[in-house]
């Protein structure tokens, strides 16, 4: 059995959901490099993943787990909205999004992400942060 673990993700913490022949599985961690390396004990061993692109605070765990070897699938949230409006999902909570999540990858087995060097994501994320000073100070002079 092919198991994917969705991953619902925010800036303190994520939430893994996965499906497998013993029912569905949950947990919530800490989005801190530590707790990386305790998802993969936890999870099965020949899991994928899969997660929205959330802002950058999906980026460190999908490159923990690209580096690790894993099949990672950073997917557009749009289209995973999109997925759970066509299933009527009408709860809306971090841990049935990350159920979701997981429920788009068993479907659709998204590509796989293609990870930045870990120079440009550091690039990516202070650009990011340099956008967000930008448009505070003109919100400020506004």
């Amino acid at each position: 059995m092919e198991i994917w673990v969705g991953i619902d993700i925010s800036a303190k913490f994520f939430d893994a959901a996965w499906y497998d022949e013993d029912g569905k599985h949950h947990l919530k961690m800490d989005n801190t490099p530590e707790a990386f390396p305790k998802l993969l004990g936890v999870v099965p061993a020949q899991s994928s993943f899969v997660m929205e692109a959330t802002g950058s605070y999906y980026l460190n765990l999908a490159l923990f787990l690209s580096e690790e070897g894993r099949y990672v699938s950073v997917v557009n949230p749009l289209r995973i909205k999109s997925h759970c409006r066509a299933d009527m999902c009408r709860t809306k909570s971090d841990k049935s999004d990350a159920y979701a999540i997981a429920r788009f990858g068993v479907e659709k087995r998204p590509r796989q992400w293609q990870p930045v060097t870990k120079d440009m994501a550091a690039i990516q994320q202070l650009r990011a942060v340099a956008d967000m000073i930008n448009m505070q100070t003109t919100q400020l002079s506004n």
